[in-house]
């Protein structure tokens, strides 16, 4: 349920993004280092709520020699939400949202790796009918082939870096503890977006509406990171927590576009054909994480 309600709070960030690089006709927005720089403190902030009860949530203290594991995790945050940010504001959203679905195929493949284990007939499925899907999404971009390129492109890389976060976490959250790990390495998250700030667009967060948008994003990211990270730390189980996760690209394509609409957003310029192959195509998306983790073995 939790990663269910994550997705509809993570398609609502992805609006709020492109609301604040293009507030309206005539205005120009902040670009992605602006939202990452607030996401990045307002979630730091959030995670830090987790340290007083590190006791009770299991682990010990690991030695200062293991301090590159949330480090590590940190670096892939941010170049995950990066990226993320990225492919939304140069791009739309019924187009980056069902290519975010290919982090759950991303992931079985590092614990398919890591845990050097042959890849099933099964698997090498899902990765045609992924690769499918994504040539269905790209091809509906015919007015604009090249910035649909980039968008996938750049959600691709983002689901890239996630997919090692949520493996990473998995492993090291057990023996370092919920209560520890995931404070100091959001703690690192913001220190690494410190170096950002003069590439912030300052000047630009003295209108209100974009400032508003800025805070909305934050607080949605800061909201669906706390859902979804939190339950890969506690839980464990990465495969299937994504497997629910990224089913929103199917019904993404159809909210963000009607969202879009009312907001004025990009994904507003689809007609119904485009709308329909992109379901094609973020459904394909879909089944063929389902096809990776139902049957892994097969």
């Amino acid at each position: 349920m939790i990663p269910f309600v994550a997705s509809f709070v993570f398609v609502a960030s992805l609006v709020c993004v492109q609301r604040a690089a293009r507030p309206r006709e005539g205005k120009t927005g902040v670009g992605a280092i602006t939202v990452l720089f607030f996401s990045n403190q307002t979630l730091a902030l959030a995670f830090s709520f987790f340290w007083p009860f590190r006791e009770s949530l299991g682990g010990t203290m690991q030695p200062l020699s293991t301090l590159w594991q949330p480090l590590s995790l940190a670096l892939f945050f941010v170049l995950g939400l990066l990226f993320t940010f990225a492919a939304v504001r140069h791009g739309d959203i019924s187009v980056a949202t069902p290519v975010f679905g290919l982090k759950i195929f991303m992931v079985v493949l590092l614990l398919s790796v890591l845990g050097s284990e042959k890849l099933s007939i099964s698997m090498w499925l899902a990765a045609a009918m992924a690769a499918t899907g994504v040539g269905l999404i790209q091809w509906t971009g015919r007015g604009r082939p090249r910035h649909v390129f980039i968008t996938i492109v750049l959600a691709s890389l983002a689901s890239m870096f996630y997919a090692h976060f949520d493996v990473l976490i998995q492993g090291w959250a057990p023996s370092w503890g919920v209560g520890r790990i995931l404070p100091i390495t959001f703690w690192f998250v913001s220190i690494i977006s410190l170096p950002m700030i003069p590439w912030v667009d300052w000047h630009k967060l003295k209108d209100r509406e974009i400032r508003g948008w800025v805070a909305l994003t934050s607080f949605l990211t800061m909201l669906q990171a706390f859902m979804i990270v939190g339950a890969l730390a506690y839980f464990g189980d990465a495969a299937r927590i994504n497997i629910v996760f990224a089913t929103r690209g199917m019904w993404a394509v159809v909210l963000a576009w009607a969202i879009g609409r009312t907001a004025s957003t990009n994904d507003a310029e689809g007609n119904l054909t485009a709308l329909r192959i992109r379901f094609m195509g973020a459904s394909l998306l879909t089944l063929a994480v389902i096809i990776a983790i139902a049957f892994p073995g097969s």
